[in-house]
């Protein structure tokens, strides 16, 4: 029988196909479609984009590059196992996600204060963010005799920028002319992800070969291959560092962090109980050793980022063969990005349009009364993610231009994904009977919950603490002006941030994490007297405000 209990009203603008789906009207999916969800959710561009910034951290060192991916697998592994008992309890809201179980698991100030984050926060840095990188796609596409990384080291950040403003404007403007077309956008742009993946497997065993295995860091740590190089001198030290090993964890979750998509199809399969923590097992290795190949074929040829994968063979194939190899990963890369920013914006579209209809959001009866009479059953979602976006462009784009470098961005990617993951690990906790408040004939307890739930919540705390208390304020202290080369993509730039500015950024977003929601809600309590739903900081009993 079809489950038609609500514990609320279904968000305006839900998207009518695509993973979330009515189960009273949807076929259930079995084992293998299970799989292809969580997959095709966990799997995209991140790795190419992060791994630079991985092989820098550990010195051109193979065994700490694959540790580093090693812990992090175990994490988020771990972590995501979890979800599949957190994800059976009903939440009061359908479609809530995350939230609504925090609300069930911990408590309803803690589940307001997710529910706010998610579009202020989390959400709108992903939004510069995915755009940002496009951007640098876009420019990569065309090929620079004088640059593996296409055209881009000849241009300001601010061109860079301007794009991925552009692209934010069109995805927002394509969810306002309609709310249907987004996600079969995003159905088919999913598939052209694994092209790219491929071709890099392929190039980078091609390039080992070719080359004689003379980049290949498993037998010449350090030997990163750049382009100039022609005396075969290694770029880098090559020495394995475990604080290199912990300084790449922030960005390797970046590519975990779609996991919580095995949540939505909880009941969508058949058989959950014993399906979906299988696909979770089975799914989360098949990304585990689809990351590994990527990785080891960058190992083996020395390249720790897709574009210089084929630029390495132009000895072998000649500089034509390289440039048309370029143009063509240039150009699935950005179609791959092209398809995670039409995702990101639309969901974050979504999230903006769940909080205006159950009014959580301040403002929320103005966004109501500008959409009356519009076509879009999203247009205040839309509106409302233009202003976040718009904020958090200038924040990260203000000292980018300043600068001329997209470490900021970069770095915002990796810290929104480092303070959602802590998140992530402390909600499995509150399964365990000895703080669940979800009843057991709801949500039955499994035994596997007693390993996986500490170990994931102690990994997500883990890398959290390193970040907080060695990288942005062991190290600042004991060196303010030093180098932060941590962060940062495909654009050159001729000096990296300072410590001390690299720690300015990570505190002042965890700091605006927390108080943005406050901010809201304070928001909320000077401007609407009439509002009766309890705020962030209010007790239980003081359910309606005079």
């Amino acid at each position: 029988m079809p489950n038609k209990k609500s514990f609320g009203p279904k968000p305006i603008g839900a998207p009518k196909s695509g993973i979330i789906m009515k189960t009273e009207t949807a076929n259930k999916i079995g084992l293998f479609g299970a799989i292809s969800v969580i997959v095709g959710a966990i799997i995209g561009v991140g790795i190419f984009f992060k791994n630079g910034g991985v092989f820098r951290n550990n010195n051109g060192n193979a065994w700490g590059v694959l540790l580093s991916w090693i812990l992090v697998f175990i994490i988020a592994f771990a972590t995501a196992f979890s979800y599949g008992e957190v994800s059976k309890a009903k939440t009061k809201a359908a479609g809530s996600g995350l939230a609504g179980w925090i609300e069930r698991y911990i408590g309803y100030r803690t589940g307001r204060f997710i529910k706010l984050a998610y579009p202020m926060f989390y959400y709108s840095i992903y939004v510069i963010a995915m755009c940002t990188f496009a951007a640098e796609a876009i420019v990569n596409i065309f090929p620079n005799s004088e640059s593996a990384f296409g055209s881009i080291d000849n241009m300001h950040f601010g061109y860079v920028l301007l794009i991925a403003i552009g692209l934010a404007i069109v995805f927002i403007g394509l969810n306002l002319i309609s709310s249907s077309l987004t996600p079969k956008m995003s159905n088919y742009l999913s598939l052209i992800k694994f092209i790219p993946i491929t071709l890099v497997v392929v190039g980078g065993v091609w390039s080992a070969i070719a080359n004689g295995w003379a980049n290949n860091l498993f037998k010449h740590p350090g030997m990163v291959w750049v382009p100039d190089n022609v005396n075969q001198a290694p770029t880098l030290t090559g020495q394995f560092s475990l604080v290199g090993v912990f300084a790449s964890l922030p960005a390797i979750m970046f590519a975990f962090d779609s996991f919580l998509i095995v949540g939505s199809i909880q009941h969508s399969v058949k058989n959950p109980t014993k399906t979906v923590p299988l696909s979770i097992v089975l799914s989360m290795s098949l990304c585990g050793i689809l990351y590994a190949l990527i990785t080891i074929a960058q190992i083996i040829c020395g390249c720790g980022d897709p574009y210089t994968v084929f630029a390495s063979l132009q000895i072998k194939i000649g500089n034509s063969a390289v440039i048309v190899f370029s143009i063509i990963i240039g150009l699935l890369l950005f179609l791959s990005l092209f398809g995670v920013c039409n995702s990101i914006i639309l969901a974050a579209v979504r999230s903006c349009q769940a909080a205006i209809n159950e009014e959580v959001i301040v403002g929320s009866k103005w966004f109501k009364k500008i959409s009356n009479g519009k076509r879009s059953d999203v247009f205040g979602g839309c509106v409302l993610t233009a202003i976040f976006s718009a904020i958090w462009f200038i924040v990260g784009g203000i000292p980018s231009l300043i600068l001329n470098t997209d470490q900021v961005i970069d770095g915002l990617s990796n810290l929104v994904v480092v303070v959602m993951f802590f998140v992530y690990g402390v909600v499995p906790l509150f399964s365990l009977p000895r703080w669940c408040k979800v009843s057991e004939k709801e949500v039955p307890h499994v035994k596997s919950q007693y390993f996986t739930a500490p170990l994931g919540f102690l990994g997500c705390t883990f890398v959290v603490g390193y970040s907080m208390f060695y990288s942005f304020l062991t190290v600042p202290i004991q060196n303010k002006y030093g180098e932060f080369k941590t962060w940062g993509l495909f654009f050159k730039y001729d000096h990296a941030i300072p410590n001390w500015a690299a720690a300015l950024i990570f505190w002042g977003t965890g700091l605006l994490f927390i108080v943005l929601p406050l901010l809201n809600d304070l928001l909320i309590k000077l401007t609407d007297k009439s509002y009766n739903q309890r705020l962030i900081w209010e007790p239980e009993r003081a359910s309606t405000r005079a």
